[in-house]
């Protein structure tokens, strides 16, 4: 049963009819009411299962990176900056013929936003504990400014473990991360993304771009 606190206009608690309404910080929410089946899924249904909880369970690595990245769109949403990056990487999960879930790094989405992006070189894997990339900051196009903030990301598959660069502006033109001495030898995938620092961009994302991998060192 519902509850209503405020009337009609307000949001309510609980299953009515075929939806269930519920409160996230504050804003009120409503789903659609899940009834439990008996039947085994379905071959594709499983396959689905398996995805979500592979990304589910890998989402905690890129953290760093979109606790940033989807800050903007979380807050015109009211989608947690958890739920958009879920919606925006389920196309990045595959299977493969031994029916074991797969991740396509470079369809991982870690920003998403209308501020144009930097145009990134290929990133710099030669140097021990670092990762660098070279940039051209576009500052010709509309709503970028010198004070945009530049960012790079770097996962290691191997060793679960990912590092968010410190920003650096738009007008600098190379952007790096340190990492740490045990990911020499290994492989490496790098994004890049931009936040606005401008009066009237300030905070606004770009799109992430995938800069490539490689082995470190």
């Amino acid at each position: 049963m519902a509850k209503v606190n405020q009337g009609i206009l307000d949001g309510f608690m609980g299953k009515l009819g075929t939806v269930v309404g519920f409160f996230i910080h504050g804003v009120p929410l409503m789903r659609g009411y899940v009834r439990h089946s008996k039947k085994s899924p379905s071959e594709s249904q499983q396959v689905v299962r398996m995805k979500f909880k592979k990304l589910c369970e890998v989402s905690h690595y890129f953290e760093a990176a979109y606790h940033v990245g989807l800050e903007y769109r979380a807050k015109g949403d009211n989608y947690s900056k958890y739920a958009n990056f879920i919606e925006l990487n389920m196309p990045a999960m595959g299977m493969s013929e031994g029916r074991v879930v797969t991740v396509d790094y470079s369809k991982v989405v870690l920003s998403r936003g209308y501020l144009p992006q930097v145009l990134f070189r290929r990133p710099d894997l030669t140097t021990p504990q670092e990762v660098s990339a070279d940039f051209a900051g576009n500052l010709e196009l509309d709503r970028t400014c010198a004070d945009d903030q530049v960012y790079l990301f770097v996962h290691c598959p191997a060793l679960n473990a990912s590092v968010l660069s410190e920003p650096v502006k738009r007008n600098i033109g190379s952007v790096t991360a340190s990492v740490p001495a045990n990911w020499n030898g290994l492989e490496v995938h790098v994004w890049g993304f931009t936040i606005g620092g401008g009066a009237d961009t300030m905070g606004l994302p770009s799109d992430s771009a995938y800069l490539g991998s490689g082995e470190l060192g």
